[in-house]
């Protein structure tokens, strides 16, 4: 009979009134079509009554779903186009009924029925690329490994048992729980790929292809011992299967930040199990199988997901060996190779809750009249000034000293037990390391620079505090020009 999961005309402004009336009066018609039908089971299956049964109210269902797919509470033009895909699924569907019906049980209606999968295999990408569309390859590769898992234990557990019971299933008759797992393994992948975190709408409709699932084995078996007849409680499966799919079109998905906002993965526990318990349960599946006659989808499916997941811990590894240079690049300055803004603050923050390194120093740097040569000479020849600053700054650090560059022509140097006179004796090296000329792309360049001090005698003080004293330190310098000032705070 009837299977799964639009209708057609000009949608209005969402959010307006006549679409919240709209989508109140489906949900009526829905949940009173599935009380209606839930009430007229068992009765005869002839005349007018049978016609209003399964003809009326059985497709009554089916529409007033499509309606409510057609108009979900969908943020993005993405996840209305796949809601609306659903939407023409279930009016397929509706079609397949009605062959069904009154041509009792016909190719037609198979071919119909079979029709709404790739529509509905299509919505389903839709909302899992809005929902994941910044995920990370490997996490990705997770989602495919619990995916494949869950289909080979599917195909052991499921349709291991049919097919031993009946070897000469009707194929037509077998593609229907087949393409329901095929659905199923999709939103497993991306339960998977997003740590397990499925959004409601997701696992709404999750819920309803599983319902949709097992009603479709149950029909499956009614059918081979030629028991089904239109009518009875197997029917109303079928119907249970819309409600949440009609709770998840009504359901308003995520807001998505400006451009898209980022996804980062967190390394979770549930994240790492997850893949790990699939791989397993994918290889206990080839070990049965080597005892126990499986269909050959289920070993074929759990090779699929061991071989995945060989990729994936090959990728593991090669991420692994490139992280001691991913993370020095993320706390280094790649134009002077500097320690970077970051990298400061870290170290900063860190030296201020350690008792003996205080008193911390800061000095802030800012080059005198840079503005004025990169703009006369060019940005490369103000890149190349830039590298040979740092490089005559770093020469006047100390052993446990770092120097880094906070953007522009803009340095920080952090001095661990260091007083702030101490500090002024060091800003006065770097004085004298910029006094020369510097001979930079063939012009001789003389650049002096403005010194900032501030200083933190306990632990305590916040980083930003020390920072925010320096730079108005700088500037009070640069503006009286006497090239190092320090803080008031710090000679307290």
């Amino acid at each position: 009979m009837a299977r799964h999961s639009g209708c057609a005309r000009p949608s209005p402004e969402p959010g307006s009134d006549g679409l919240r009336v709209g989508r109140r009066i489906a949900l009526v018609l829905l949940v009173g079509s599935v009380t209606a039908f839930a009430a007229l089971l068992g009765t005869p299956s002839t005349g007018l009554v049978r016609l209003a049964r399964d003809l009326v109210v059985f497709n009554a269902a089916h529409l007033a779903t499509a309606a409510l797919c057609w108009w979900p509470r969908a943020v993005s033009a993405r996840a209305r186009r796949a809601w609306r895909l659903l939407a023409i699924a279930l009016v397929l569907s509706v079609a397949g009924n009605v062959c069904f019906t009154l041509v009792a049980g016909t190719a037609s209606s198979d071919l119909l029925y079979l029709t709404t999968y790739p529509a509905m295999n299509v919505a389903a990408i839709l909302l899992i690329r809005e929902r994941g569309r910044h995920i990370v390859p490997a996490v990705w590769l997770d989602g495919l490994v619990i995916g494949l898992s869950v289909a080979a234990m599917a195909a052991a557990l499921v349709l291991a048992p049919l097919l031993r019971l009946e070897p000469h299933t009707p194929a037509t008759d077998l593609a229907y729980p087949v393409a329901d797992l095929t659905l199923l393994v999709v939103l497993a992948t991306v339960g998977g790929a997003t740590g397990l975190r499925l959004d409601p709408r997701l696992a709404l409709l999750g819920s309803g292809l599983a319902l949709t699932f097992v009603t479709d084995v149950a029909y499956l078996l009614a059918n081979l011992h030629g028991s089904y007849r239109e009518g009875e409680p197997l029917d109303l499966g079928w119907l249970l299967a819309l409600l949440p799919i009609a709770a998840a079109a009504s359901v308003r998905g995520p807001n998505p930040g400006p451009h898209g906002a980022p996804h980062t993965a967190r390394i979770q526990r549930a994240a790492v199990a997850a893949p790990t318990a699939a791989a397993l349960a994918a290889l206990a599946v080839l070990v049965i199988g080597y005892y126990v006659a499986l269909p050959p989808a289920a070993g074929a499916l759990a090779g699929a997901a061991l071989l995945v997941a060989l990729v994936r811990a090959c990728l593991t590894l090669q991420q692994l060996k490139g992280l001691p240079e991913a993370r020095r690049q993320a706390r280094t300055d790649p134009l002077t190779e500097l320690a970077n803004r970051r990298h400061l603050h870290e170290r900063c923050a860190r030296l201020l809750t350690h008792q003996d390194a205080a008193p911390v120093s800061l000095l802030m740097i800012d080059l005198d009249g840079f503005k004025v040569i990169n703009d006369r000479h060019g940005h490369p020849v103000g890149d190349a000034l830039l590298v040979e600053v740092a490089t005559r700054l770093a020469a006047t650090m100390r052993r446990d000293d770092l120097l880094g560059r906070l953007g522009g022509d803009e340095f920080a140097a952090i001095l661990p037990r260091t007083t702030p006179l101490q500090a002024r004796a060091v800003a006065q090296r770097m004085h004298t390391a910029l006094a020369g000329p510097m001979v930079v792309a063939g012009h001789v360049i003389r650049i002096d620079a403005s010194v900032g001090v501030s200083a933190a005698g306990r632990p305590g003080t916040h980083t930003a505090t020390l920072f925010r004293e320096a730079d108005t330190a700088m500037y009070r310098a640069k503006r009286s020009r006497t090239g190092t000032a320090i803080a008031a705070t710090a000679l307290a």
